[in-house]
């Protein structure tokens, strides 16, 4: 893109372009003048790239690029009847090949790790949960990091309801851990929610809390019960069956009694970083089956710590046959005459 002077310069699936940063960089000053010249930047969405940088700023009027959206509306032989059929026909895929909003194509463009989540789907309105629901917690550690708390439920269909967030945006003021626990405890109230599932880092124990007083040391295990919280159990923290679970929960279906579509996972609209970050998340490029570890994935692993916790724990192993069964079921019981007649 050097050493020219252009009157316009078309960048066509800019998103895609291996270094378009450094194209743009070379690009830019052949155009930027006086008497000025243009750029058309065209290409499908494609989250953490340049595209989609300059889309986001020119939103917020930050640069000189006017935005233009081609909704699937843009064709007018299509209905709103149609996009009803399309949908139920591609429940997982319609917005990535017939987004409606600019929001919609970034979610689900190329890379998202779950591009079949949808706020019409996953996400309800708050509603009284019946006392005998069984409930429980879980959390991602954090103090530097956004800590994550989460609060389930699931319904006599099995159901999961995501009910309650209790976190911080990172430009919050940091929470010490004991007083986390005292906010969850607080949040909590008098509902028997049981137990708190979390990560495998909180039982480390640090060297600078060997004390005479505390010679085995704390973990914030340690700190999550001065707070109150002491019903702590370990997460499963293997981040292939965190996507895999994600998938299994978000997977709409189609409910012919009420319907409409939904999904075994729902999260209650005031779950607000959850809602936002689970659309923006990437998969892992050397690794599909799981999601790019990034400065918003505590959310996700801290809800994803409870949705493993109860797929786990309503799972269960197939019996063993029974020796002598197995046994009639191969003929071992019954005399076998050798083929030498012995």
């Amino acid at each position: 893109g050097r050493s020219f002077t252009a009157n316009l310069v078309i960048l066509d699936e800019w998103a895609f372009q291996q270094w378009a940063k450094e194209i743009w960089a070379a690009a830019y000053p052949t155009i930027n003048r006086p008497t000025g010249g243009k750029v058309i930047g065209l290409s499908t969405a494609k989250r953490m790239t340049l595209f989609e940088e300059i889309w986001i700023k020119a939103t917020q009027k930050l640069n000189t690029f006017n935005r233009i959206f081609l909704s699937w509306r843009t064709d007018p032989r299509r209905t709103d009847e149609w996009y009803e059929q399309t949908k139920r026909d591609l429940p997982q895929s319609y917005k990535a090949e017939y987004p409606n909003t600019p929001e919609e194509a970034f979610e689900a463009a190329e890379g998202a790790a779950f591009p079949e989540f949808s706020y019409d789907i996953h996400v309800c309105e708050p509603f009284p949960i019946p006392s005998y629901w069984s409930k429980w917690r879980s959390v991602d550690n954090g103090y530097t990091d956004p800590f994550a708390w989460y609060w389930f439920t699931v319904s006599d269909d099995g159901t999961v309801f995501i009910y309650r967030e209790y976190t911080r945006d990172p430009k919050d003021e940091r929470v010490n851990y004991s007083d986390q626990a005292k906010t969850a405890k607080a949040l909590t109230g008098d509902e028997r929610v049981s137990p708190t599932v979390c990560g495998h880092d909180a039982w480390n124990v640090h060297h600078l809390t060997i004390t005479p007083s505390t010679p085995n040391g704390k973990s914030l295990i340690d700190f999550y019960a001065e707070g109150g919280i002491t019903d702590c159990t370990r997460a499963i923290t293997d981040r292939a069956l965190r996507k895999t679970v994600w998938h299994e929960y978000l997977k709409p279906y189609y409910d012919e009694n009420a319907g409409k579509w939904t999904a075994k996972v729902q999260i209650f609209s005031n779950c607000t970083k959850l809602i936002e970050t689970l659309p923006q998340l990437l998969n892992d490029e050397r690794d599909n089956e799981k999601v790019m570890e990034c400065l918003i994935d505590h959310w996700f692993d801290g809800a994803g710590y409870g949705l493993i916790y109860n797929h786990s724990s309503r799972s269960v192993a197939p019996p063993e046959p029974k020796k002598e069964k197995l046994i009639d079921k191969l003929g071992l019981s019954k005399p076998v005459k050798s083929l030498t007649g012995r």
